[in-house]
Parts: C-alpha cells; sequence; structure tokens
C-alpha cells in the first residue's frame, strides 16, 4: 500500500503532548525511590505521599504515551510504503533496543545487585563476567542480569508496528475515513465520546489473571490496553474531525476526570487486595473510565491551546527518544550515591531529580553531535532531516502531490 498524505496541515499538539508525557517520566521513575512501591532500589526511608502524588500519575501516563506512539505511526506511514516504515521502525527502534540492552540497562542492574549485596565486582568486572551468562532477569532473582527493564516500551512499540501496520494502513483508506467520520457524528452527543472507556473497563478485568509483567509473551491485559490505546492514537491521528470531537468536549472530559479522580481519592485507591472479587468490577470500570476521560481531556486541551511550535519544541522533539533510553539508567546511577547519604528524603528526591534532567541532557547533546552515537539512540544519522512524526506537510504542488503518494 502506497503512502497517503492528510489533510491536516500541522500536529504540533501531538508533539507538545509527546514531549510532556516523557519529561514527567523522571520525577515519577525518581519517586519510585521513595515511596513504599517495589522499584529496584529504595532509599531507607521512605513516604506514602508520593505514593497519593504517584497514583494519579500512574492511571493514565502509560496509556498516553502509547496512544501518541500510535499517532506517530500514522504520520510516518504518510511518507512510506509499509515495508519501508517496517525497515525505519526496526533502525529506529530495534538498533537501540539491542544497544540498550547491551550497555544501557547493565548499569541498572549492577546498581541493584551491588546496593543489595549480590555482588561485590566492580561494575567492569561485573559486565564482562555476569552481565550476560546468568540468563534473564526477573524481580526478586538474585541471578539473571539480562534485560530491557524500562526499554520494555520500546519492545511493545516495536513488536505492535510489525505485527499490526497492515491493519492499520487499510485505516487510511476513504471507506474506512468514511466509516470514522460517520462515528464521530454519533459519538459527538453528550458524554458519547466516553463510550471506549466500557471497554477498557473490560479489558481491565484481565488484571485478575494476568498481571502487569512486561515480558512481552505472559502480558495480556497490559497488550490488551496498550494495543487498543495504540490503535486509538491511529484513528485519532486520522481524523480531523475526531481531534476536533475531543477539542469540542475538554471541558466535559476534564470534569468527568476530575470527578472519578475525587472518587477514587476518597474510596478506591487502595491495594485491590482491599477488595473483593464483586467490589473490584466496578472498581476498575471506575479506574477505565478515570483514565480515558484524562486522555481526552488532554488531547482535547493539547489541540486548543497548544496548535503552536517554537525552538523549545523542535529541539525537544529530537531529543525525547534518546532522554527516554538514558534517563532510569542516569536515576538509577545516582541512587546509587544519593540514598546511602545522611540527608533528608525531599533532598535526595530533589538532588536525584535535577540530576537527572541535568545529566541526561547532557549526555543527549553530545550524542546528537557525534554521528556513529545518532543511530544507537534512535535519532536519524547526520545530514538528513529530522522525522518530524507530527508535522503533516501538505504538497503544494503537481509533482509534490504524486512524490507525496509514492
Amino acid at each position: 500500500m502506497t503512502p497517503q498524505t492528510a489533510t491536516a496541515p500541522r500536529s504540533y499538539d501531538l508533539d507538545w503532548l509527546r514531549v510532556l508525557a516523557f519529561c514527567i517520566l523522571v520525577p515519577f521513575h525518581t519517586g519510585m525511590m521513595f515511596n513504599t512501591w517495589g522499584f529496584h532500589i529504595k532509599n531507607v526511608e521512605t513516604t506514602s505521599l508520593l505514593d497519593h502524588i504517584m497514583i494519579f500519575q500512574g492511571q493514565w501516563r502509560l496509556s498516553l504515551l502509547f496512544l501518541i506512539s500510535g499517532a506517530g505511526v500514522f504520520f510516518a506511514l504518510r511518507k512510506r510504503t509499509v515495508g519501508e516504515f517496517r525497515r525505519e521502525r526496526w533502525k529506529r527502534l530495534g538498533i537501540p533496543l539491542l544497544f540498550g540492552m547491551a550497555f544501557i540497562i547493565p548499569p541498572q542492574i549492577w546498581v541493584e545487585r551491588s546496593m543489595k549485596g549480590h555482588t561485590t565486582l566492580d561494575y567492569v568486572q561485573w559486565w564482562l563476567r555476569d552481565a550476560f551468562t546468568q540468563g534473564t532477569y526477573s524481580e526478586g532473582s538474585t541471578a539473571g542480569n539480562i534485560s530491557w527493564h524500562h526499554l520494555w516500551f520500546i519492545v511493545y512499540i516495536l513488536v505492535y508496528s510489525m505485527l499490526f501496520i497492515g491493519l492499520l494502513a487499510k485505516l487510511r483508506t476513504q471507506s474506512a475515513q468514511d466509516k470514522i467520520n460517520r462515528a464521530v457524528d454519533w459519538l459527538s452527543k453528550p458524554f458519547l465520546f466516553l463510550l471506549p472507556a466500557i471497554v477498557f473497563g473490560l479489558f481491565e478485568q484481565l488484571k485478575t489473571y494476568f498481571p502487569v509483567t512486561h515480558n512481552l509473551t505472559w502480558d495480556w491485559y497490559n497488550h490488551a490496553v496498550s494495543i487498543l490505546m495504540f490503535s486509538c492514537g491511529f484513528v485519532i491521528a486520522s481524523s480531523e474531525r475526531v481531534r476536533n470531537l475531543f477539542q469540542r468536549q475538554r471541558w466535559t472530559a476534564l470534569s468527568v476526570g476530575l470527578v472519578c479522580t475525587v472518587i477514587c481519592y476518597i474510596f478506591y485507591w487502595l491495594p485491590e487486595d482491599n477488595f473483593t472479587p464483586l467490589q473490584l468490577i466496578p472498581y476498575r470500570f471506575l479506574k477505565a473510565l478515570n483514565y480515558w476521560a484524562w486522555i481526552c481531556a488532554f488531547l482535547g486541551m493539547a489541540r486548543h491551546y497548544l496548535q503552536f511550535t517554537n525552538s523549545f519544541l523542535s529541539y525537544a522533539n529530537e531529543m525525547v527518544m534518546p532522554f527516554y533510553i538514558l534517563h532510569q539508567t542516569i536515576t538509577l546511577v545516582l541512587g546509587y550515591f544519593i540514598l546511602p547519604l545522611q540527608m533528608g528524603l525531599w533532598v535526595k528526591f530533589a538532588l536525584s531529580t535535577f540530576g537527572t534532567y541535568v545529566i541526561a541532557l547532557a549526555l543527549v547533546e553530545v550524542i546528537r553531535r557525534v554521528a556513529f552515537l545518532r543511530p544507537l539512540f534512535g535519532l536519524k544519522s547526520l545530514g538528513k532531516a529530522r522525522d518530524k512524526d507530527f508535522v503533516n506537510p501538505l504538497p503544494t504542488s503537481a509533482s509534490e502531490q504524486i512524490s507525496a503518494l509514492g
């Protein structure tokens, strides 16, 4: 199937959402060292206050990232055939994944092994002897060291892109767009745009049988929600009418999200072990409505208020991928040095968060300027035009139109 040009001239709102969504990963992963949830390394002192702050973000953070990734696939596919897209995705995702598993993730595992007393080797000795010889990493295990850790997100996006791009590409046809537009007309009625929350609520029930593992092969609840969000992103990007619907309904979505959040904070955001199986069913439907309402609100607000670009957005678009690859390793290495210090929890949290931003941005600046490093971190080679996933140039001449249509 040949590429098809979309009708939207610009999509800076999705650019902004992508940048903002990845930026908030740093305080979230830093907070994991100081809240009461399980994580690779923990501060001696923890606080449940961070639990209450982070649980709100945790409801929609990953779903929003999968949705934005699906939107990015639509715009990337505009200029490529399906075969070209698959080859490009392997270069932009597969190579960084393999490089990351070999060189970016091992420091995280060594920090965990060292701080928990599972190894006395220095990092170089450990990497040469143990990093790739003891099997795959498993939470709670003291042996296996091969892992993709936070790069699981890249694994899933790569697999979804390879498996489903043929089906998603069919949504670019005129008949598919006509069906989408008819659905938008129906969903434009008050509150009907929230109906997908019912499907997400049904998927939430899978969590009882398939808890989140991030291991790809046995993560069916996570796959169900993530694939649907990924597909929603593709559909949303494909239709101006869908995105205009979210813009019109942004205040309704925000109101529903606020109400759901208040209810959750009063009654629900407790460990699921506190609920009977019967109580879990409405809880999970409410949870699905909550995160879908917030995602709708974010899409609508961005569509209304963030349809512009500036030098920061141009820079941030390029640095998102290497920043994401690096950030958690920097956080854990900083934690290795900061957590044992005799200082307050919030001082350590601030130092870890600020230090991660500063070091990650400094390293990204180096990566952007070194030709052989760029493809290892998902960047195009120097000298090639940067792929602006959410920028949709309209052809202005007959020859450009032919070129755009492949």
